[in-house]
């Protein structure tokens, strides 16, 4: 009866022992198949990223030559938190103001919004800066 009893301990530590084994395998053929696939994926998407930056270099000398219009919305990607904790956040963003600057190409017209309300002194600035183009 002992002798049972010792073996069935033996035989239950030795499975468990084995259970623990097939789960981590389990789980490293997981990852694996997990690795596989984001590295295709990613390959996938550099190889489109690569084709459309192609196209775009193909391309470019006609679209600058056309009439386009450029939309600058300006935007940093902060979280609410760190946003509500800058100081003149709305200033920071409308550093990007100098993009309209890009109204000197005849072939182009700026659409610039604005994160804040500019002041008459401002707009008077920008007037006087795109009038000297």
């Amino acid at each position: 009866m002992y002798l049972d009893r010792q073996r069935y301990l033996e035989y239950r530590q030795s499975k468990q022992a084995a259970s623990i084994i097939a789960m981590n395998w389990i789980m490293v053929m997981k990852m694996t198949t997990i690795r596989s696939r984001l590295k295709t994926s990613r390959a996938l998407y550099l190889m489109k990223f690569r084709e459309r930056l192609k196209e775009l270099k193909t391309t470019w000398p006609s679209i600058q030559t056309k009439k386009r219009v450029i939309i600058h919305i300006p935007s940093r990607g902060y979280s609410q938190g760190i946003r509500d904790s800058l100081v003149d956040y709305h200033n920071l963003q409308n550093s990007q103001m100098g993009r309209i600057c890009d109204v000197n190409d005849p072939n182009v017209e700026v659409i610039y919004i604005s994160p804040i309300d500019l002041d008459n002194d401002m707009q008077q600035y920008y007037q006087k800066l795109l009038g000297m183009g």
